[in-house]
């Protein structure tokens, strides 16, 4: 199998588990950590592609974070069209130290 083949393989099986998890759980939403980084722009992609962009929020969740990473995160979610929420940790963090 060439390897493009391969990897679109692997994609479909990865988006067909998402939705046949979140099926075997019963529920419709998922939630996804965005930082804006690759990582979760992938699985925002997936879950989007598994249960539609309606059944995916994404939340960002800075903790004396640059601006960018924010700017970044509200990017990937306002692309792939799901909700997005912001959490600031900071003054959670500041109390814990």
């Amino acid at each position: 199998m060439l390897e493009r083949e391969k990897l679109l393989l692997e994609t479909e099986n990865a988006i067909r588990w998402i939705k046949d998890y979140v099926e075997k759980v019963e529920k419709k939403v998922v939630v996804v950590g965005n930082s804006g980084g690759k990582d979760s722009a992938t699985v925002i992609a997936m879950s989007v592609k598994a249960i539609g962009k309606e059944n995916v929020i994404s939340v960002s969740m800075p903790c004396h974070s640059i601006d960018s990473d924010f700017d970044d995160a509200k990017f990937v979610a306002d692309t792939f069209g799901v909700k997005f929420l912001k959490v600031d940790l900071s003054k959670a963090y500041d109390k814990m130290k």
